[in-house]
C-alpha cells in the first residue's frame, strides 16, 4: 500500500509541474473521487507509518469555495507529501479516496494554485468538462448557517 501512495504522489508531482492537455484533465476528472477549490487553512505533520522511513506525511485542511465533483462539505482534509502548499492560498485539488492502514483517506492526485492574475488552465478545463456533461454541476460548499436543523425544532 505504501508503494501505491508513493506512486500517486510521484505522478501528482510530475503533473503539477506542467500544463496538461484537456484529455489528461478529462482522465483525471473521471478517476477522481473529489474535485474542489479551497483555501488552505491548516497543515499538520503526521507520523510516518514506518519508523525507518523518511517519507513526509502532511494532513492539509481546506475551507471549500467550490465543489466540481463529489459530495458537499464545508471543509476537506487531504493527505499528501507535497510541502509546496502555502497558507491562505486557493488551490484546485483532484483527490482520490484510498484505504491505507485500515483508514480511508483522500490523497491529492493533482493540485494547482488558483488566483485572479494566474492563467488557471486547470480550473478552466474543469469548467469545460462540467459544461459538456448533462448532469454535472458546480456545487457550493455547505454553509454552517444553512445546515438542515437537527431535532424537532420545537424548543
Amino acid at each position: 500500500m505504501r508503494y501505491l501512495i508513493f506512486t500517486i504522489i510521484l505522478i501528482s508531482s510530475y503533473y503539477s509541474n506542467a500544463q496538461l492537455a484537456d484529455s489528461t484533465f478529462l482522465r483525471m476528472f473521471k478517476n477522481s473521487d473529489m474535485i474542489f477549490t479551497g483555501v488552505l487553512k491548516s497543515k499538520y505533520q503526521l507520523p510516518t507509518y514506518n519508523e525507518c522511513s523518511d517519507e513526509i506525511r502532511l494532513l492539509i485542511e481546506f475551507d471549500l469555495t467550490e465543489i466540481q465533483k463529489g459530495t458537499r462539505h464545508m471543509k476537506m482534509q487531504i493527505e499528501t507529501s507535497d510541502t509546496t502548499f502555502k497558507m491562505n492560498k486557493e488551490y484546485l485539488i483532484f483527490s482520490k479516496k484510498i484505504k491505507t492502514h485500515d483508514n480511508k483517506v483522500f490523497v491529492k492526485t493533482y493540485s494547482e494554485e488558483v488566483c485572479l492574475n494566474c492563467v488557471n488552465h486547470g480550473i478552466k478545463t474543469v469548467y469545460k468538462i462540467i459544461d459538456k456533461r448533462p448532469f454535472a454541476t458546480i456545487k457550493q460548499p455547505l454553509d454552517p448557517n444553512n445546515l438542515m436543523p437537527q431535532g424537532c425544532g420545537c424548543h
